[in-house]
């Protein structure tokens, strides 16, 4: 999540440990409501349902940009 200046990383077991360490010393840290609310997002479901939406409304929004593109195209060739 860019704008927030938020991710994620899923890494085994073995390297949870270190990869907190190098994440301590390479960021610049991030705001811990911002990261609780995700997290929050996230285990609820509703990352997922807004993943769904935006998914629709840009094939929704797509699919008019290339009916659109195409009638014009199709248009000139006449």
């Amino acid at each position: 999540m860019p704008g927030l200046r938020l991710g994620w990383l899923v890494v085994p077991d073995t390297l949870a440990d270190e990869a907190v360490v190098r994440k301590r010393y390479m960021a610049l840290g991030n705001p811990a409501q911002d990261q609780a609310t995700l997290a929050r997002f996230i285990e609820h479901g509703a990352y997922d349902r807004q993943l769904r939406r935006c998914r629709r409304a840009y094939k929704e929004r797509r699919d008019a940009l290339v009916t659109s593109l195409r009638g014009r195209a199709c248009g000139r060739r006449r």
